[in-house]
C-alpha cells in the first residue's frame, strides 16, 4: 500500500506555494507509485462541497481531510504521528509531508518522528518545510528572528536519514 500523510494540505487545486496533494498525487503516480490512501490536515476552515469537489473520484475510497490543525501531541486524536502508527504498517510505502507554517509544531513533530523508532521507521520518505533564519526565505516566512539555521536542518534531514534511511528532503 503507498500512503501519503499531507501536514498543511490545503486543497487539491489549491495551496499557498501551490497545490501539494495534487503535485505529490500526480508526481508519485508517475514514477508508478499511484497512492492508495491519503490522509491530509489542514487548520484553515474550508467547506466540505470545495475540499471534496476538487479530489478526482479515483482517490475517494482512500481520502481523508482533517479540516483541524494538526497536534504536535503524539497521544491527541489530531496527531499525525499518532495516525502514521495506527495506519501505516511495514512493507507500506509512506510518504510524509510536514508544511503547517507554524514552527513550533513543525519542530515538535518532527521531534515525535526523531524519538519514536515505529513512527520513524515507517515512514520511507518525508518533505519537510522546516522555517529557519535564512536570508533568502525570511521575507517569505517571517523568520528573521528565529535562532534556528539552514545548518540545524541538515541536522535534522541527516538524522532522519542514518537513523532512519529515510529519504528526507527539504519542502519549500
Amino acid at each position: 500500500m503507498v500512503i501519503f500523510f499531507d501536514v498543511g494540505a490545503s486543497t487539491w487545486r489549491e495551496g499557498g506555494g501551490g497545490p501539494s496533494q495534487s503535485w505529490f498525487a500526480g508526481s508519485y503516480a508517475a514514477h508508478g507509485l499511484p497512492f492508495d490512501r491519503m490522509l491530509m490536515w489542514e487548520a484553515a476552515v474550508a467547506p466540505p462541497g470545495e475540499v471534496f469537489g476538487q479530489v478526482p473520484p479515483k482517490y475517494w475510497a482512500g481520502y481523508q481531510y482533517f479540516n483541524v490543525p494538526a497536534s504536535a501531541d503524539p497521544a491527541a486524536p489530531s496527531s499525525p504521528v499518532r495516525l502514521l502508527k495506527a495506519v501505516a504498517q511495514r512493507g507500506d510505502y509512506v510518504v510524509f509531508k510536514l508544511d503547517v507554517d507554524a514552527p513550533s509544531v513543525e519542530v515538535r513533530i518532527m521531534e515525535s518522528i526523531l524519538g519514536d523508532a515505529e513512527a520513524g521507521g515507517l515512514i520511507d520518505e518525508l518533505f519537510f518545510e522546516h522555517h529557519v533564519n535564512f536570508p533568502v526565505m525570511n521575507e517569505y516566512w517571517g523568520t528573521g528572528g528565529l535562532a534556528t539555521t539552514l545548518a540545524d536542518s541538515y541536522r535534522i534531514f541527516n538524522a532522519l536519514r542514518s537513523k532512519y534511511g529515510m529519504r528526507a528532503h527539504s519542502w519549500v
